[in-house]
């Protein structure tokens, strides 16, 4: 009979321990070591290697603002002192130390530089000084000129009479300052007198506020006691103040009648012409010569100034 065959039973092996670790444990160790691992890393960079950041652009920001944007990259802010600035309103920041864009370890200080706004200087007092002494000056002190010009009974020429900015003001560096510069009295026309007595022409021309020296001379057209002339001429314009000549007339000149008998034709007139007389010549009718044979008036008679005489002369 056939022979049963035995029965043998093999051992179940079992698998290693981590073997048998589910998989969602062995991710999770993986994710805690790598979670070690950078927090390590990050400490030792946080605390360890130095970090730098660039000193960023807070020109013309508030302090409060500066603070802000400078603590917002691990700096803090330090208030330095502070700077004129015509481009910078007061009390905000003007500049940085270190400059903005320099390289700079985060948690150091940057100093704010604040503005103290545009520098004032003070404008010279410059009324009634000499032109030339105020453009000095003012030239002197860092500001710019307009000179102009104007009249003044008060301010004698060339001196200063008005400026502006005044004296005393402060107003910024290479401001403009308009100086007025007296032209002394503004000037008056001479007005016309002629034929006018002494008296009306005098007081015409002390209205107009002229000074006036009369003088007198003789004139062979204008009565006696009336204006020849001025000196300026009437349209002339003169200075308020200044002088003008008043001539006066004092009638035609009278001398005595030279004696021009026996003298040339040409020898009279140019004695008689030269005396401020008008000659006539009378030839004497069937003469012959070129000499004076009479006169009228007479010899010695008193004549003026543009009276008409007559010689009588040979025919030539």
């Amino acid at each position: 009979p056939g022979q049963r065959v035995p029965t043998v039973t093999v051992p179940r092996i079992r698998p290693p321990r981590h073997a048998r670790t589910p998989r969602s444990r062995r991710i999770a160790a993986s994710a805690g070591a790598l979670a070690l691992i950078i927090l390590v890393g990050w400490t030792v960079w946080a605390f360890a290697i130095p970090r730098y950041e660039n000193v960023p652009v807070v020109s013309g920001s508030t302090v409060a603002r500066a603070e802000e944007i400078l603590g917002s990259l691990g700096f803090s802010a330090a208030i330095g002192r502070q700077e004129f600035s015509a481009q910078v309103e007061a009390g905000s920041v003007l500049r940085t130390i270190p400059a903005a864009g320099a390289r700079l370890e985060v948690d150091s200080e940057v100093l704010l530089i604040l503005s103290r706004g545009p520098e004032l200087f003070e404008v010279p007092r410059v009324i009634g000084v000499d032109e030339q002494a105020a453009r000095d000056l003012l030239e002197g002190a860092g500001f710019r000129l307009d000179v102009r010009r104007d009249y003044s009974d008060a301010v004698p020429e060339g001196r200063v009479m008005a400026q502006n900015p005044n004296g005393g003001q402060e107003v910024l560096e290479g401001s403009v300052v308009t100086m007025t510069v007296s032209l002394g009295s503004a000037p008056v026309t001479v007005p016309s007198l002629a034929g006018q007595t002494a008296s009306a022409a005098e007081e015409a021309l002390r209205q107009a506020g002229f000074f006036v020296v009369l003088v007198e001379e003789n004139s062979p057209t204008v009565e006696q006691g009336a204006v020849v002339r001025t000196d300026p001429i009437a349209g002339t314009d003169a200075p308020r103040g200044s002088t003008v000549l008043l001539v006066v007339s004092l009638g035609p000149r009278t001398f005595a009648m030279p004696d021009v008998r026996s003298s040339t034709r040409e020898e009279a007139l140019e004695v008689l012409g030269g005396l401020g007389l008008d000659v006539d010549v009378t030839v004497v009718p069937g003469s012959v010569g070129d000499k004076v044979v009479g006169q009228a008036p007479a010899p010695g008679e008193t004549v003026q100034e543009g009276q008409r005489v007559t010689i009588y002369v040979l025919s030539p």
